[in-house]
Formats: structure tokens, C-alpha cells, sequence
């Protein structure tokens, strides 16, 4: 009606102000093509086919192609084909409707409409708006896997600096534990050893705090090389040492034989392992007097024995005294058993304590000769 008024007074066609009123609806249209890709097709196509003259204006050569490239972008395009198929349908539609309007120029609009079905603008253009859309989503899809799988490595790698930095906490505490509770057990032991012989045997005295002197300045100079580790600063870079090996296990078990210990060491076969199973057999045996020296009530016979053949380095370390769950005013955790356990999976070996037939206790470890990844 609108439409009709202002024809007859401006004398304009009443259908070319409709088709004037419908561009910006099918515009507004548009501005959801992504939110809701579906709905604006079906807008579109019956504002283009059935409330206009279908062909005859603007709406179905720009808004449909664009709405089915939405549809294919941000829906599916399955979807858009069969949008594209129903777009068919509502035009054969609309065709009809106009065609068989009361006072339109059938033969004329007739011919019109021949002529321009006969050209393939609009079907090449909205195929190729669907192809194009594929394309372009293909584009997403590749790029939205590229960023999930950049960021799949940055969580992996996140997650293997964590793994790293608590496989060098552990390290660093069981370097700790070996340190401190080896030292200490050693210096108490000198201590009760000095107190006992005051009296009786000054030199015996003496002799055990200059030994007990000698522990703690080795402890100390132990921790500060390991503290100095975790430093940045060049100033407090530890100087370098050689790790201790199955050459030190003779000063090892002379350090234990000062406090009383009745130990023994025996070597069999050819020793060829790489430094850092040597570390790992003299941290276990270290620990191992540790424990008998904490423990082992009266002991009378403590040996250490380490056992080189082909395949595997064998060390056992075994006691015949009683086991106590206090000595020397201290209880164990079990973090050193488990730190010997872990020291040895490093190596593919395995480690086993526990009572042994001939009374007291015994700690076997065996590690491979030639480990596969542990060098």
C-alpha cells in the first residue's frame, strides 16, 4: 500500500519502491550470516524469489551466494548444498507466483524470465560461493589443527620441564640424603666413640674428633658442591671433582672401620662400567654402611662385595647384627632405600633388602654392565 501511494505521487513504479525497501532487509539479513547461517539463507531466498520478483532484482545475484558461503564456512556443507537445492525449489516457486500475478505483463515477464534462466549467473554463482566457502573452511580446519597441535607441544613440553625438574629434585635430594645421613651418622658414631674413651684413652679421643673433624669438613665441602650446582652465579661455581667411584670404596669402608665397624671389602672380576654406574654402586654401598652403622645392634661381621661378570654388576652389602628400629637417637624414613631403588632403575637394575639366611641383614644390587640409556 505503501508502495502504491508513493507510485501515484511521484509517479516511480510501486514495484521498483518495494524492491528499494527489500535491499536493506536482505542486508540486515546478512549481518547473522554467521551466527545463524541457515536462518539468513532462508531469509534471503524468499525475500529474493517470493516478496520480490524472482531474477528481477539484485537480492538472489548478491545475498543468496553470500548467505550459502556463510552456511558452508560456518555450518557444513552438506548443509549448503542442500540449501542451495531448496533455493531451487522457493525460485521455481516465486517464478510461478509472479508469472501468474493479476494485471503483470505474463508474455513480457514471461520471455524476461526465459532469457535470463537460460544464462547461468546465478547457479555458477552460488556453486562457486559454495566452493569457495570449502575452501576457505578447509583453510580453518588445517589452521585450527596447526594451533591445537602447537599448543599440544607447548603443554608437552611444559609438562616435560616439570618431569625434568622433579627428576633433578629427586636427584638433588638424594644426593642430599647420602651426604647428610652418611656424615652424620659417621660424626655421632665418632662422638659417642670420643665420650666412651674420654676418660680411659685420651689418644683414642683425640683421634676420633680429629676424624670427626675431617667428616664434617667432607660434608661440608660435599654440600657446598652440590648447592653450588643449583647457583648462577660464577663466583659460587663449584670447582670440578671427579664423582666417586669403585676406586673410593676402599677410603669408603676405612671411613666406617675408623668408627668401629668390623667391615670387609672383596672385589671380584674386571671393573668396566661407566662412571655413572660406579656412582651408583658407591652411593648404594654407601648408604648400605649408612644404615648398618643407624641399625645394626653389635654387629661382628659387616662385608661388602662386588662382583663383576659379563652381563651385570653385582654389589652386596650384608650384616650379621640384630636390627633395631632406633640407634643413635634417629628413625629412618625409608627415603633411602627408596633413593638406592631409584638409583638403580636409572641403570635397569634392580635393588633387594631385606633378612638374610645367615642372620642380620643384606642389600644386593644388581645393575646391567652395559646399560642401554643410562650413559
Amino acid at each position: 500500500m505503501f508502495a502504491r501511494a508513493y507510485s501515484l505521487v511521484t509517479g516511480v513504479p510501486g514495484e521498483t519502491i518495494w524492491l528499494l525497501l527489500l535491499v536493506p532487509v536482505s542486508a540486515a539479513c546478512l549481518v547473522f550470516r554467521r551466527h545463524r547461517p541457515v536462518t539468513v539463507l532462508i531469509a534471503v531466498a524468499v525475500i529474493g524469489s517470493v516478496l520480490s520478483p524472482p531474477l528481477g532484482d539484485t537480492n538472489d545475484l548478491v545475498a543468496v551466494p553470500i548467505a550459502l558461503y556463510a552456511v558452508t564456512v560456518y555450518g557444513t556443507p552438506r548443509v549448503a548444498w542442500f540449501g542451495l537445492l531448496g533455493f531451487a525449489f522457493i525460485e521455481l516457486f516465486g517464478i510461478q507466483l509472479w508469472s501468474s500475478m493479476p494485471g503483470a505483463d505474463g508474455a513480457s515477464y514471461r520471455d524476461a524470465i526465459a532469457l535470463i534462466e537460460i544464462s547461468a549467473a546465478l547457479p555458477m554463482l552460488c556453486v562457486s560461493a559454495i566452493l569457495t566457502g570449502m575452501l576457505v573452511r578447509g583453510r580453518h580446519e588445517q589452521l585450527r589443527i596447526l594451533v591445537d597441535r602447537a599448543r599440544q607441544v607447548a603443554r608437552e613440553r611444559d609438562s616435560q620441564a616439570q618431569i625434568a625438574t622433579l627428576a633433578e629434585r629427586s636427584r638433588i635430594a638424594r644426593e642430599m640424603h647420602d651426604i647428610v645421613a652418611h656424615s652424620l651418622s659417621v660424626i655421632v658414631a665418632l662422638a659417642d666413640g670420643a665420650t666412651a674413651t674420654a676418660q680411659s684413652d685420651p689418644a683414642a679421643t683425640k683421634s676420633a674428633l680429629d676424624r670427626l673433624s675431617d667428616t664434617g669438613r667432607t660434608a661440608m665441602n660435599d654440600m657446598r658442591r652440590l648447592l653450588g650446582v643449583l647457583s648462577d652465579d660464577e663466583p659460587l661455581a663449584p670447582k670440578l671433582h671427579p664423582t666417586p667411584g669403585y676406586t673410593d670404596l676402599d677410603s669408603l669402608v676405612e671411613s666406617f672401620r675408623a668408627v668401629g665397624m668390623p667391615v670387609r671389602l672383596s672385589t671380584t672380576g674386571m671393573p668396566t662400567d661407566s662412571p655413572a654406574v660406579q656412582l651408583t654402586v658407591y652411593r648404594i654401598a654407601q648408604e648400605s654402611l649408612t644404615n648398618v652403622l643407624r641399625y645394626a645392634v653389635a654387629p661382628t661381621r659387616v662385608e661388602v662385595a662386588l662382583v663383576f661378570i659379563d652381563s651385570e654388576t653385582i654389589l652386596t652389602v650384608t650384616n650379621d647384627g640384630q636390627r633395631s628400629a632406633l640407634r643413635h637417637g634417629s628413625s629412618g624414613a625409608g627415603r633411602g632405600i627408596i633413593g638406592m631403588i631409584e638409583r638403580a632403575a636409572v641403570h635397569d637394575g634392580i635393588v633387594e633388602t631385606g633378612p638374610w639366611s645367615g642372620g642380620g641383614w643384606r642389600v644386593r644390587a644388581s645393575l646391567p654392565r652395559e646399560p642401554q640409556e643410562a650413559r
